[in-house]
């Protein structure tokens, strides 16, 4: 019997201290600067040039040194512009979607 009345003083203090709460807000980016990102670039990495000699037996090479230089910095380029791009990019979308969803 005692626990009966605790618990309803308990929930009466729970419900009435529910009503003053403020209606929570959604925090979203600012549209402006998603909007800016989706024209994000990495710069361009300069490579250098590939200089091909012959060997005495008359083929053409490249020091493989050289090649794997340059592959490395494409990847690396390639990578850093297409995540930037890609993350960026969903941000906007996501956002775009929802705000078009809350003036529904």
């Amino acid at each position: 019997m005692k626990r009966a009345k605790m618990v309803a003083a308990l929930s009466m203090l729970l419900l009435t201290g529910c009503g003053d709460t403020p209606p929570v807000e959604p925090l979203t980016p600012d549209p402006d600067q998603l909007r800016a990102c989706i024209d994000y670039q990495v710069a361009v990495p300069h490579l250098t040039s590939l200089e091909p000699f012959q060997l005495p037996d008359g083929r053409w090479v490249v020091l493989q040194d050289v090649v794997l230089d340059r592959e490395g910095q494409t990847v690396e380029w390639i990578m850093a512009e297409r995540s930037g791009r890609m993350l960026c990019r969903s941000t906007a979308v996501y956002v775009g979607d929802w705000i078009d969803k809350v003036q529904r």
